[in-house]
């Protein structure tokens, strides 16, 4: 039996982390520890102690049996990074033949502080090649960084007779794989200056990404007991930003996409704010394609609120036409 505690869920605008806390105790039926992060996401561990500081967890031992509140096996984190950090998932058994007995004669715990961070991927392909971006079901790409140029030599990336310059960026880089690709669950991306331009000539260039994939937004993971959790900042929408650092965007269910401050996906923006999809009426004009607006029979086609097929507008509603 497992005992796991999540303390909290964020969502920022790079990655949906979760942070917790995990307690397994020695002799216990819980005595295993089992950590595990969403897909995409891999275990850091921040803090971890086996042996005994408290009389509050893993109590109803008897009398002696935490006789010793000053008890830490020296290796605890240690042996828990090693065995869990860069992982989606791990298991350890809280007992001394793991980490040793920092205090004979009184009844261990396990306690170990952890999060999940973003797996990121970083992909390239050579000058008029194509490279291409996915995601798994669920998330959509958070690109982190990119560039068209050539920063290493041939040995290393793309061989090629024409390389004179290792110190060639194309400066628009990352906005145009941001425009092409955040937000979007796939995308492809065309290794070529006319895409970038050329920032150096006679230079045989490549394409590099950096990307994450952040848990898709729905109106249940943005809104947590009427709060929003995105917004807040001081940025209207349509303002210029910079995804992860700068000022952020202030309505709430908005953030930083393709370095513009726009509605979050289910969310249209309604002048200076952000209404969800589902409250529009037909014909409104909409989001995020597939997906209903306010009558259970519509949805957003050609960003625009239609009757989905085999139904018709009747007044301001979508109908069946039999009986009608």
């Amino acid at each position: 039996m497992i005992f796991l505690l999540v303390l909290a869920l964020l969502a920022p605008s790079k990655l949906v982390e979760a942070q917790g806390k995990g307690v397994a105790c020695e002799h216990r039926s819980n005595k295993v520890l089992e950590l595990s992060c969403p897909e995409g996401q891999l275990l850091k561990v921040n803090s971890a102690v086996y042996g005994r500081q408290s009389e509050e967890v893993c109590t109803n031992l008897g009398e002696g049996k935490m006789k010793d509140l000053n008890c830490a096996a020296e290796d605890s984190l240690k042996i828990m990074g090693d065995w869990c950090n860069g992982n989606n998932s791990c298991s350890i058994e809280a007992a001394n033949s793991v980490f040793g007995d920092p205090c004979k004669g009184t009844v261990k715990y396990l306690l170990v502080d952890y999060e999940c961070v973003a797996d990121v991927q970083s992909l390239s392909v050579c000058e008029h090649n194509t490279l291409d971006l996915a995601c798994p079901a669920g998330s959509l790409i958070d690109i982190k960084s990119g560039n068209y140029g050539r920063k290493v030599g041939g040995d290393v990336l793309c061989p090629h007779d024409k390389i004179t310059d290792l110190n060639c960026e194309s400066q628009d880089s990352m906005a145009k794989v941001a425009q092409l690709c955040e937000g979007r669950q796939n995308c492809s991306v065309e290794a070529e200056n006319d895409v970038f331009g050329d920032p150096c000539v006679n230079t045989f260039k490549y394409l590099e990404v950096s990307y994450t994939c952040r848990a898709i937004y729905t109106e249940a993971a943005i809104a947590e007991n009427g709060n929003p959790l995105l917004g807040g900042g001081p940025l209207g929408l349509g303002v210029r930003c910079q995804p992860h650092k700068g000022p952020k965007c202030g309505p709430a269910n908005s953030d930083c996409i393709a370095y513009r401050c726009t509605c979050v996906r289910f969310w249209v923006r309604d002048g200076h704010h952000c209404v969800a999809q589902t409250s529009l009426p037909l014909a409104a004009t909409c989001r995020t394609l597939g997906e209903p607006c306010a009558d259970a029979n519509s949805e957003c086609k050609r960003y625009r609120c239609f009757c989905k097929a085999g139904t018709v507008k009747i007044g301001n509603a979508c109908l069946h036409p039999s009986g009608y």
